[in-house]
């Protein structure tokens, strides 16, 4: 074996290492991407728990939420700039939930826990006459769902009653399909 054969070998060994070094580094790149948007999937669900938190530790707020979505004619200018307010926020948040869940950041329990909260609010009068006049502000493929929820049609069941009839309203009935 010469000088020129050690050489080879040597040339050989440091682009086997070099290739053994790439290959760690992506995995280690991917594992790093998929923490960081499970790590956004969790903090938009957070976000949306706050939400509820906002809305049940304020009276005001929940009355508010409450006649508005049953009735938004029923409230006064002020209440309805803090729903439309409250409205915005929350479809923010769900289109952001709804773009991670494509990317898989978002785990599969929250997707759907997501997606089943959001077909029932939707299907209020109050969020639908809301939509309608905004819905520009969101992204076509996302604004595509909201409506694809809405026309499919179902009960909107007001906070607080889920699973039984209001006694001071009674269950909602959303339009379906014509």
């Amino acid at each position: 074996m010469n000088w020129e054969m050690v050489g080879a070998i040597g040339e050989i060994l440091g682009a086997a290492g070099v290739i053994i070094t790439l290959g760690y580094l992506a995995s280690q790149i991917r594992a790093n991407r998929r923490q960081g948007q499970l790590r956004a999937g969790r903090e938009a669900m957070d976000r949306t728990t706050d939400f509820v938190k906002l809305v049940a530790s304020d009276g005001e707020l929940a009355r508010i939420w409450r006649r508005g979505m049953l009735d938004p004619g029923t409230l006064e200018a002020e209440e309805r700039v803090r729903l439309g307010a409250l409205l915005l926020h929350l479809t923010y948040l769900w289109e952001r939930m709804y773009f991670l869940g494509l990317e898989g950041g978002v785990d599969g329990y929250l997707h759907e826990s997501t997606v089943a909260s959001r077909r029932e609010v939707v299907l209020s009068p109050g969020y639908r006459r809301w939509f309608e006049g905004r819905k520009q502000w969101f992204s076509p493929e996302f604004r595509g769902v909201v409506e694809e929820e809405i026309s499919a049609g179902g009960a909107y069941r007001p906070m607080g009653w889920v699973g039984e009839e209001d006694p001071t309203r009674g269950t909602v009935e959303a339009p379906g399909p014509d």
